[in-house]
This record gives C-alpha cells, structure tokens and sequence, in this order.
C-alpha cells in the first residue's frame, strides 16, 4: 500500500467486513502481522487497530480470541524460506526477514484481552493448532 486512500480504504473494508461476518454467526478466523510500533499512513497504530478490532466485534456479538504466536529469532529465519510460504505469497527472504526482526516489533503482545501467547519454537504447526483449539473450546 502506498497511499493515504488505500490505507484508509483498507482498514474501512476490514472492519466492515469483519463486523458483517461477525453478525452472521459465524466463526471465522482472521491473520494479521502485528507489529507493535507499526503506524499505518492513516495515522492507525497497531495496537489501535486491534483494540478496534475487538471492540467491534464484540459489540457484534462475536468471541474474540487473539493468538500472538512467537518463536525464536534463528528459527523464524530457517521457517521463512519454506516452500510453503511460497503458495500463500508470504515473505521467503532470509534478508529482508532479518532486516525486519532487526527493526520491528514483533515481540510486544497486543493490548487486548483475551491474548493467548504461543511460543511455537518447538511446535509443529499441527501442535500449535492443538493448542489453539483447546483454549477456544474452554470459552
């Protein structure tokens, strides 16, 4: 993104969309990179984001569960040039991943309730799920 429109456009779509599917009952799951310093051109902040997020989706009647998943540094580095990442177009350069550990905040948990904390270092993908799954079947 590269404007203030798109920005603005963007963040006005997920919450309404997100809202939406809140509304219909139905459960859905949402990803998001949170970076906890990250500032969108609207002025948005991370941590503002996701506070709105929750409020809303709360107030649309829907349990909200976040996940802050976190591994350590030379093991993201070795996941994130995993074939996989390729099919889902996510990040698969080493370099740019290093950058990024270097200058952003990814270890700050957001600033909502109900965060679950995963330190997945030693999880498969499978056993994280299972964890995930076992806290949401408690609420």
């Amino acid at each position: 993104r590269d404007t203030l429109e798109e920005d603005a456009l963007i963040e006005k779509f997920r919450f309404e969309f997100y809202e939406t599917v809140a509304k219909s009952g139905r459960s859905f799951i949402i990803t998001h990179c949170y970076s906890h310093g990250y500032v969108s051109l609207t002025g948005l902040s991370d941590p503002e984001y996701l506070k709105t997020l929750e409020k809303r989706l709360l107030k649309a009647g829907t349990k909200v569960l976040f996940v802050h998943l976190k591994a350590d540094e030379e093991v993201l580095l070795q996941r994130v040039s995993n074939e996989s990442r390729k099919e889902h177009k996510k990040l698969t350069k080493v370099s740019i991943m290093r950058n990024l550990l270097k200058t952003k905040d990814f270890i700050t948990s957001a600033p909502v309730k109900n965060n679950l904390m995963i330190d997945n270092t030693q999880l498969s993908p499978a056993k994280a799920a299972d964890v995930i799954i076992k806290e949401l079947s408690k609420n």
